[in-house]
């Protein structure tokens, strides 16, 4: 009547991918979505928010994702309801969310700051203590 004392546990076969393959996967995909015209850049979100939101209802049948540091309440509270729209803040989009969404709404702030996290060296080295003040508070 005897059990086994050391059952067989789950592994888990996940596998992380390293961080060089990955942020060369976020280069693939953003300008791949810049080629074909998917990729729409603001300036600030705040001041065009109406805008946005007829522009997000009107093309409504198409999969988007929008992503800022700060989405405006405006936003979020008229698009809530809509199935095919991923509001992202740009610290947690990932690759998948990317790949899977036909439109990508994003800020020139956080193209900056994906600019800086994928190795451009397009912004002054001067700037990078700015943008980084920034996002602690």
């Amino acid at each position: 009547y005897g059990g086994k004392a050391h059952a067989p546990k789950p592994k888990n076969w996940g596998y992380q991918l390293p961080k060089k393959i990955v942020r060369y996967g976020y280069r693939i995909i953003l300008s791949q979505k810049l080629k074909e015209n998917n990729l729409l850049i603001f300036d600030n979100l705040e001041s065009i928010s109406q805008d946005l939101i007829k522009f997000i209802q009107k093309r409504s049948s198409t999969k988007m994702c929008i992503a800022d540091v700060n989405i405006p309440t405006t936003i979020i509270e008229s698009i809530d309801s809509m199935k095919n729209l991923e509001i992202y803040n740009i610290f947690n989009v990932k690759l998948g969310s990317l790949l899977k969404n036909q439109l990508f709404i994003t800020t020139t702030y956080c193209i900056n700051l994906l600019q800086l996290y994928l190795g451009f060296d397009q912004i002054p080295k001067k700037n990078t203590k700015e943008y980084f003040v920034r996002l602690e508070e």
